[in-house]
């Protein structure tokens, strides 16, 4: 899954590893209790990948 926009981007600072932010710590733990994982893809504008098996027990 992948949320995107064109806009200006999000800064270099700003990463799921380091973020002591309550929204990015909220959706990092969440992706792992999911076992996937995230990621913030930079360019023209900012895309956030969130990838996890969806082949897992139901």
């Amino acid at each position: 899954m992948a949320i995107a926009d064109d806009g200006n981007g999000m800064p270099d600072s700003v990463d799921f590893e380091n973020s002591t932010g309550f929204g990015l710590v909220l959706v990092k733990v969440l992706t792992q209790q999911i076992k996937g994982s995230i990621r913030i893809e930079r360019g023209p504008g900012t895309s956030v990948v969130l990838e996890f098996d969806r082949t897992g027990p139901r």
